[in-house]
C-alpha cells in the first residue's frame, strides 16, 4: 500500500495532514511520537497529558509559590530574619523551587511544541470545528471525538483491503500466519477457494 493513498502529506515536509476519519491514526501516531520522550518517566513525555484516550489524564503541573522566609519561620519577614539552621532550609527549599519551575517550564515549551505540530498538520477545512478548543488536550478530544474510527468501521476497512487483495496475495499472508491459528488460516483458505469456484478473480 502507497502512503499517496494511504494519507495525505504535505510534499515539502513529509508531514501526515489531518483531513478526516480516513487518516486520523495515521496522524495521531504521528503526534503521539512527537509528544513522547525516550520513555514514559521521561520529562519530555507530555502524551500522558494530553492522550485523548485516556479515562482521566494527570494535570499539568504549575509552578508553586516562590518560597518565603516565612515558609521557614513564620514570626520572619526577612531573610536576615532567619537563623543559619533556617536559612540553610530556606536556600534548599529554593533550590527545589527554581528546579520544580525549570521542569514546568519544559512541560510547557514541549506543549506549545506539540500545539504547533498539530495546528500545522490539520487541514484548513478541519480548523473551524475547533472553535472553542484552546488547549492541546480539548484539541485532541475535540479531533478524537470527530474523527477517530469505530472499531466496526475500522473491521470494514480491514475486509473491504483484503477483499480486494488478489487470491495469491491472500494465500500468501495465510500461509504465513498458518503457524499462529492454524483453524483461522484453514477457514479463510477454504473461503478463498470457494471465491474462486464461483468466479472471483
Amino acid at each position: 500500500m502507497s502512503s499517496a493513498t494511504s494519507f495525505s502529506t504535505n510534499p515539502s515536509s513529509g508531514v501526515i495532514v489531518l483531513t478526516g476519519m480516513q487518516n486520523y491514526l495515521e496522524w495521531l501516531y504521528t503526534i503521539k511520537m512527537a509528544s513522547n520522550g525516550s520513555s514514559a518517566t521521561d520529562l519530555k513525555n507530555v502524551w500522558k497529558f494530553i492522550d485523548p484516550k485516556a479515562i482521566e489524564n494527570p494535570e499539568i503541573p504549575t509552578v508553586s509559590l516562590r518560597p518565603t522566609p516565612a515558609d521557614v519561620n513564620p514570626a520572619a519577614t526577612y531573610i536576615s530574619d532567619l537563623t543559619s539552621i533556617q536559612l540553610e532550609d530556606f536556600k534548599y527549599r529554593n533550590t527545589i523551587w527554581k528546579e520544580e519551575k525549570l521542569e514546568i517550564q519544559e512541560i510547557e515549551r514541549r506543549l506549545e511544541g506539540v500545539q504547533n505540530k498539530i495546528l500545522g498538520s490539520i487541514s484548513e477545512n478541519i480548523l473551524p470545528q475547533l472553535k472553542g478548543a484552546s488547549t492541546v488536550k480539548e484539541i485532541l478530544l475535540t479531533l478524537s471525538n470527530k474523527f477517530r474510527p469505530s472499531d466496526q468501521a475500522r473491521r470494514q476497512e480491514i475486509i473491504q483491503k483484503w477483499n480486494a487483495l488478489n487470491p495469491q496475495a491472500q494465500y500468501d499472508f495465510l500461509f504465513a500466519a498458518r503457524q499462529i491459528n492454524e483453524s483461522w488460516v484453514t477457514t479463510n483458505l477454504v473461503t478463498i477457494g470457494l471465491d474462486l469456484e464461483n468466479g472471483r478473480t
